[in-house]
């Protein structure tokens, strides 16, 4: 019959052995993430909205190959928005982080949409990409959505969906993030004089 000190000792290790391998796992997926399924060279390119921000303290580019040209994959990028097509992730995800921004007039409950919506075809500059933080800077259709944020209270984000071909049957769609604080940003002040 085992002792209660080797049960003790047993389970000891076992706990020690999985939380080593789940803090191994997590510092792994860290490096992984930011560049996920991207190349040397799309990490290394320039992008819209690069300029927007120096120093960033984030930086990700995450890219897939997608057996559609990019004229098919364009209108799902253009209705991208909590208001709109949504992420095309996890909503259930999207959903937490909607309630922890703490906005009480923040109702939306993101879905995805599964069809092209030919509302949402003609993103303008301006408009809400994410509860009014995150706006559409500028868009040129077929090629790139590029949103910013900007509330002065929030950390600098700017973020960049583009797709490109790769040849005449497959597309190239890629994610682009950079977050800053947002005073490292060249803001525009006026005075005022009285």
């Amino acid at each position: 019959m085992r002792t209660f000190q080797s049960i003790l000792l047993r389970l000891i290790l076992g706990l020690l052995f999985v939380a080593l391998l789940v803090t191994g796992l997590f510092a792994i997926s860290l490096s992984v993430i930011p560049t996920w399924g991207a190349n040397e060279m799309e990490i290394a390119r320039s992008l819209p909205g690069d300029k927007l921000t120096s120093n960033p303290i984030l930086r990700w580019t995450n890219a897939i190959t997608i057996d559609a040209s990019p004229e098919e994959v364009w209108p799902w990028i253009a209705q991208i928005g909590d208001t709109r097509g949504g992420f095309y992730s996890y909503t259930f995800i999207e959903n937490q982080v909607g309630k922890l921004t703490g906005s009480e007039d923040y109702n939306v409950i993101y879905t995805n949409a599964n069809e092209i919506h030919p509302e949402w075809q003609n993103p303008q500059t301006g408009e809400p990409i994410i509860q009014g933080l995150l706006k559409i800077r500028e868009a040129e259709a077929g090629h790139y959505l590029l949103a910013e944020s900007i509330d002065p209270s929030a950390l600098m984000w700017v973020w960049c969906w583009y797709v490109e071909p790769v040849d005449e049957a497959q597309g190239r769609a890629c994610y682009h993030a950079l977050q800053s604080k947002y005073p490292d940003r060249q803001v525009e002040t006026r005075s005022w004089n009285l």
